[in-house]
């Protein structure tokens, strides 16, 4: 038989957070597509030197658009303000990928051996806009291209997910449609302390 097999990265989910990401996600930065009535919101955190998205349609690369949702008072999963001043606001990018290869996210980080030490986290926000969307997240790692997590199905997150993982490097992280689209909100970045 074979061994299990082991990954080196720890990835989980959360979904009794909702919108409330203000002090539990994001302390080192994150990105709020289309937040600002379709423009991104964002606060880079050091490390990371940029973040690219793009797919892949009729045998060329495409860059996502950020759509605008829309505001609320009330609704929990539209996601804070980072000030906490405003009402809560929902924006995504991916909504167009539906079907084919995927929504990519490269996310390098700088290469200095001090920061590769330590573990750090990106959490991705999403709100499905139709309760059959589900799609499939791989986590690589940037440089290697070699799986770094498990493969989840993300599925049943119409009231708001995060789908986190933490690992010591930069990584392109790729959301495969199954059915629906591949539409998330937010990138949120940590770094985790042991």
């Amino acid at each position: 038989p074979f061994p299990p097999l082991s990954y080196p990265s720890k990835s989980f989910t959360d979904v009794k957070t909702k919108g409330n990401w203000v002090g539990n996600y994001g302390k080192d930065g994150y990105v709020l597509f289309g937040f600002d009535n379709g423009t991104d919101v964002f606060s880079m955190p050091s490390y990371v030197t940029n973040i690219t998205s793009y797919y892949m349609w009729g045998g060329g690369r495409h860059r996502p658009k950020s759509q605008f949702r829309g505001t609320s008072q009330d609704m929990e999963a539209y996601l804070e303000a980072p000030s906490g001043k405003h009402a809560r606001s929902l924006g995504s990018i991916g909504d167009e990928v539906v079907q084919g290869r995927g929504l990519v996210f490269d996310v390098p980080t700088v290469n200095n051996n001090a920061l590769r030490t330590a573990n750090r986290r990106i959490s991705i926000y999403m709100v499905a806009k139709d309760p059959v969307d589900e799609f499939v997240i791989k986590a690589m790692d940037y440089q290697s291209r070699s799986n770094i997590a498990p493969l989840p199905k993300i599925r049943d997150f119409q009231d708001g997910m995060y789908w986190s993982i933490e690992y010591n490097g930069g990584m392109r992280i790729r959301l495969t449609p199954r059915f629906g689209s591949t539409a998330i909100s937010a990138i949120f970045f940590d770094t985790i302390v042991n």
